[in-house]
């Protein structure tokens, strides 16, 4: 009898562990806040003030704000005042030579077989072409013409 008692007490704890086993949600770690799994990337939208300046002009333009996504390169911000209707036209071909963009024609300004626009930011030159240097918040964009 105490036999039976043990071997009862022995499947009951087997077949229960068996059940908990198989009932109980595995344990997952949730990252911190902090992390980029724990939250979705939302794009955070950013302005800079675009301008420009052509030989004929001592002055620059009247500065216009441009908004875009967060990580956009300068070449996105011409694309924008393009598609914003601030700029006319733009001629913007990538140059194999030099991994970037090289900006031809802007408003009509240029010439389609070299690319004659620079630009600065924040009033210094631009360390790389266009499609290799990303915006920054507030950033101040001056496109200048050298060409004649």
């Amino acid at each position: 009898m105490r036999k039976k008692i043990i071997i009862s007490l022995v499947l009951i704890l087997i077949f229960g562990g068996i059940t908990y086993f198989f009932n109980t949600p595995p344990k997952t770690e949730t990252p911190p806040a902090s992390s980029p799994a724990a939250s979705t990337q939302v794009s955070e939208n950013i302005s800079v003030e675009l301008s420009f300046k052509i030989p004929t002009s001592e002055t620059e333009s009247p500065a216009m704000s441009i908004k875009l996504p967060s990580g956009s390169d300068h070449c996105e911000v011409l694309k924008k005042a393009l598609e914003g209707g601030n700029i006319n036209d733009l001629d913007m071909r990538y140059n194999e030579e030099f991994k970037t963009n090289g900006v031809y024609v802007i408003s009509g300004l240029g010439k389609t077989d070299s690319p004659w626009w620079v630009y600065k930011i924040n009033g210094a030159d631009a360390p790389a072409g266009c499609s290799q240097v990303k915006v920054n918040q507030g950033d101040k964009i001056l496109w200048e013409y050298l060409g004649e």
